[in-house]
C-alpha cells in the first residue's frame, strides 16, 4: 500500500472510531431500557442481548482504533513518516509507551472495522424493538411481535 493510501486509511479509522461513542451511549440506553422493564416482563433474553449491544459498541471503537494504529505503524516505516499528523504521532506514541509489544503486533482489519458499527446499529435496533414487543407494543400493526424474529 502506498504511503498516501496508508495515511488516508489511518486518518479514516482515527475519525471513524468515534462512531463507537454514540453507539456505546445508545447501547447503554438499550440496556437501561431493558433493565427498567425487566421486572414487568421477566425477559432475560432481551436483557442479555442488551448487554451485547453495549459490548459490540465498544468493539466498534476498538477495532477502528487498532486498524488506525496498525496503519500508522506501517506509515511510520515508510519514507513519508514526516507527513504524519500530530494526532497520529501522539496516538501512536501513546500506544507504544503503554504496551509496545501488543501495539507492534496489531494488524489492520478495514472491512471488519467498517462493518462492526453497522452491525451494532442493526443489533441495537433489533433488541430495542424486541423489548417493545415483550411490553406488548406492536410497532407494525401486522402482528409482527407474535411471529418471526420478534416472536415472544
Amino acid at each position: 500500500m502506498s504511503p498516501k493510501k496508508l495515511y488516508k486509511a489511518a486518518e479514516f479509522h482515527y475519525r471513524y472510531r468515534w462512531i463507537g461513542l454514540p453507539l456505546l451511549l445508545s447501547g447503554m440506553g438499550t440496556f437501561l431500557f431493558a433493565a427498567s422493564v425487566f421486572p414487568r416482563t421477566g425477559d432475560w433474553f432481551g436483557l442479555i442481548l442488551s448487554v451485547g449491544c453495549t459490548l459490540i459498541a465498544l468493539t466498534s471503537f476498538g477495532i477502528n482504533h487498532d486498524s488506525a494504529t496498525a496503519y500508522s505503524l506501517l506509515l511510520k516505516k515508510t519514507d513519508k513518516a514526516d507527513k504524519m499528523s500530530s494526532v497520529m504521532i501522539h496516538e501512536l506514541e501513546e500506544d507504544l509507551s503503554w504496551d509496545r509489544r501488543s501495539t507492534l503486533s496489531l494488524r489492520a482489519h478495514p472491512v471488519a472495522a467498517v462493518l462492526v458499527p453497522w452491525l451494532a446499529v442493526a443489533f441495537q435496533t433489533y433488541v430495542f424493538l424486541r423489548v417493545l414487543c415483550v411490553l406488548g407494543v406492536d410497532f407494525s400493526g401486522k402482528g409482527v411481535c407474535t411471529s418471526g424474529w420478534f416472536g415472544v
